[in-house]
């Protein structure tokens, strides 16, 4: 799909037909890197980890380019999702939840699943069913917005296009000093990172919604923030999957 966040997206055509081609094409390919890094990590006894972080740099089409613009070419329709391996499974669904493959695996155990919203109302339930301990490692598993880890270019690519389409990768010195105190006063208070659905907010709301939410009690900002990665999930799941 196609995503114009500026009307001047109108006039970049060509850009965008291009990217649509390239992204077909690689799709239409087999990804022999992704196949190498998956049997090299069989051999250490980690492919669900190699598989989707395999799919989540070669299948998820992401191009958020300075006219303002996503696309995104979903990687499988629900039809092949629901008949494919538990691996495959895995392998395009289980970085919707970040870092926490898990609930994947148990999802899959509920196939099929009629629509992308049963599968996400499934996925929650998974994570809903289990023990907090749990529920706090997927919190914890998120970075933070505009932190040390995006500085550094190490996140995933869902969470780098997220926060780069709350403008997140174009903060000034001052902006970045400003995140980095809030960040680090909400994880002293609550112990975990602060999350939320960048996609749906811009740079100054999320500064808003830090302050807010650290006056929170911990069990009411756990409930919040769990809510906040199930949109995340949502949304991954929609650009991964074709109804």
């Amino acid at each position: 799909m196609v995503r114009a966040d500026e009307p001047g997206q109108d006039h970049h055509p060509t850009r965008i037909d291009d990217l649509v081609g390239v992204l077909r094409e690689r799709r239409a390919r087999p990804d022999r890197l992704d196949d190498a890094v998956a049997r090299e990590q069989a051999a250490a006894g980690d492919l669900t980890t190699a598989v989707i972080e395999g799919c989540e740099q070669g299948r998820i089409a992401n191009e958020q380019g300075a006219h303002g613009f996503t696309i995104r070419i979903p990687s499988m329709t629900l039809d092949e999702l629901n008949l494919c391996t538990p691996e495959a499974f895995v392998a395009t669904v289980g970085f919707t939840f970040e870092h926490s493959p898990w609930i994947a695996e148990e999802a899959a155990k509920g196939r099929p699943f009629a629509s992308i919203d049963a599968l996400h109302t499934h996925m929650v339930e998974v994570v809903d069913r289990s023990p907090e301990e749990k529920r706090i490692a997927l919190i914890s598993a998120h970075p933070d917005l505009a932190g040390r880890v995006a500085r550094e270019g190490r996140l995933t690519a869902a969470s780098r296009g997220e926060q780069a389409s709350a403008g997140l990768d174009k903060l000034t010195p001052d902006e970045i000093a400003r995140f980095e105190r809030l960040n680090s006063e909400y994880r002293a208070r609550f112990g975990f990172p602060f999350v939320i659905c960048a996609r749906e907010h811009g740079k100054a709301s999320i500064l808003n919604e830090i302050k807010r939410r650290t006056e929170n009690d911990r069990q009411t900002e756990i409930a919040t923030a769990l809510a906040e990665i199930a949109k995340i999930a949502r949304l991954r799941l929609v650009d991964t999957i074709a109804e």
